[in-house]
């Protein structure tokens, strides 16, 4: 499981990173585990893509709720 905050002393910008052999793009921290990625995607995809799903429902039930009421 990738954590996004370091939890234990060392700071974000101190953690001693370490290269995955498997994937070189990414990055994990020795002393706390913190997973770090070069690549946009793997780094911000899940996030955007909760909120546009939320988004999208919450559209989809405003379009529901319009349709009743006329």
């Amino acid at each position: 499981m990738s954590r996004k905050t370091c939890l234990t002393d060392c700071s974000q910008n101190y953690c001693p990173f370490v290269q995955d052999p498997k994937n070189p793009r990414r990055y994990v921290c020795l002393k706390c585990g913190l997973e770090r990625s070069l690549d946009r995607r793997d780094r911000d995809y899940r996030e955007d893509e909760g909120d546009r799903s939320s988004a999208a429902i919450l559209a989809l039930l405003s379009v529901i709720v319009l349709l009743i009421l006329l």
